[in-house]
């Protein structure tokens, strides 16, 4: 089932569609139907952010949205200290409170299914010539054709 996630802050009559806002902490995943895998971080800083076989009893594929000061930060569940940054095009886990330049400042856009970091979008790399790639992200340019860059909401299943 996918979040509906009620308490967002969409804008329909504007043409750039609004950052998911929410009003309270709600894990979620981020799945990728093309992968069939979710968004993943270790729980250490400077550790690449990969795609893996969700597991929905594992803190590190549970993320959340938070907005401070008008910016929107992805955390993870595993440490509320640790977002998803940005460094040198690199995905990275790093502490959101050392925030220089704006590498933790990412935005997930739910009408189109993007992690976007400024204008940029954060997709799969899995290419064929590389086998280090697999299970790894880079930033490219925005395409909703492009599979590996789409990352669905989902609810976070019961561990019951």
């Amino acid at each position: 089932m996918f979040n509906s996630a009620p308490s967002t802050s969409i804008s329909t009559s504007s043409s750039t569609p609004e950052p998911l806002k929410p009003q309270s902490r709600k894990y979620i995943w981020l799945y990728n139907r093309y992968y069939k895998q979710c968004l993943y971080m270790v729980n250490q800083r400077g550790n690449n952010i990969r795609y893996e076989k969700c597991n929905k009893s594992l803190k590190s594929f549970k993320w959340y949205v938070e907005v401070i000061n008008g910016k929107s930060y992805l955390k993870s569940a595993i440490n509320d200290k640790l977002c998803l940054i940005v460094d040198k095009n690199e995905i990275l886990s790093g502490r959101c409170d050392e925030n220089l330049n704006d590498k933790a400042i990412i935005k997930y856009i739910p009408q189109f299914k993007y992690i976007k970091y400024k204008e940029k979008c954060i997709s799969g790399i899995d290419d064929v010539d590389d086998e280090y790639s697999e299970h790894y992200l880079t930033l490219t340019t925005c395409n909703e054709s492009n599979l590996k860059m789409l990352w669905e909401q989902k609810d976070v299943p019961s561990t019951n």
